[in-house]
């Protein structure tokens, strides 16, 4: 039987730089902003690859920085939309995030090398569920910002949360970075790989199945309503000094609120911070669009 190879300290990477940089980039990518799906899943791949090659100390000063360019410009314009408008408080807003980001990654990095075989994967996973569970509790913007959230265009994949709730949809998305280095470190061998490889796409690929079954076999039960909901995910406004843009946005929000009525919904949920300018402004938009929607439905 041959004996898996375990190493205790990761040998030097001429190529770590690039990889922090790479990693950093795609976890800019990956929330705020952006939010891009398969940057979450890609980002700790390079992250974790990076540390992994470095001192604790040292690696961990630079992966902390980063992470602090990286959530510092992709958080900016939105988290300064309703609070931390300031500048130095803004970024001292950006550096706790970036800490937050940080310690999975570390514990990664100190506890994998103790760790034999497969299994040594599940600490990086588990601490950004962890994480990102207990942030929930205690946060009173609840579990904003979560790893798990970028997926929202999968329906197959987003399905997972009606079993365990958006914590395996975590898990799942923050499991393929160490799976990957788990793979890396063996030089993508095989023989030493297959099993662990397998185990993570099987997995997956049950969470998939899962959810084109479930969404090819739903159907509305009689007596229900139907609710549907869009967000305007490329527009952004700067505020109620911005009348323009603000009506243009706000416009948009009604315009959007027919097109699904027109497609048969009886109730249309807007997304957070959906409507802008003064509370005068906000209000004769949402009368607007209940009396238009109500209107649409009545007479169809």
């Amino acid at each position: 039987m041959q004996k898996e190879r375990v190493a205790t300290t990761i040998k030097s990477d001429r190529w770590a730089y690039l990889w922090l940089v790479i990693g950093a980039l795609l976890l800019m990518l990956s929330t705020g902003w952006f939010s891009v799906a398969l940057a979450a899943w890609l980002a700790p791949v390079f992250l974790i690859r990076f540390f992994r090659s470095q001192r604790v100390g040292r690696g961990y000063i630079l992966t902390l920085l980063g992470l602090f360019v990286a959530y510092g410009i992709t958080w900016r314009s939105i988290i300064s939309f309703f609070m931390f408008e300031s500048l130095p408080v803004y970024l001292v807003m950006a550096f706790f995030i970036a800490l937050m980001g940080s310690l999975p990654l570390l514990a990664d990095r100190l506890l994998t090398p103790r760790l034999k075989g497969f299994a040594a994967t599940l600490v990086f996973p588990l601490t950004v569920t962890a994480l990102f569970f207990l942030y929930n509790l205690v946060s009173p913007m609840g579990s904003f910002g979560t790893v798990g959230y970028e997926q929202y265009s999968n329906q197959g994949l987003t399905q997972l949360v009606s079993i365990t709730g958006l914590w395996g949809l975590t898990f799942l998305v923050s499991w393929f970075g160490p799976v990957v280095n788990w793979a890396w470190e063996r030089s993508f061998n095989w023989l030493e790989v297959r099993r662990g490889l397998l185990v993570f796409t099987a997995i997956l690929s049950v969470v998939l199945v899962f959810g084109s079954l479930r969404l090819s076999f739903a159907h509305l039960e009689s007596g229900t309503v139907q609710v549907h909901g869009f967000s305007l995910t490329d527009e952004f406004y700067d505020g109620a000094d911005n009348d323009i843009a603000t009506k243009e946005i706000n416009d948009s929000y009604i315009q959007g609120t027919l097109r699904e009525a027109s497609r048969g919904a009886q109730i249309v949920v807007w997304p957070e911070m959906a409507v802008g300018g003064t509370m005068e402004q906000a209000n004769a938009v949402l009368a607007r669009a209940q009396s238009m929607l109500w209107i649409f439905i009545r007479w169809r």
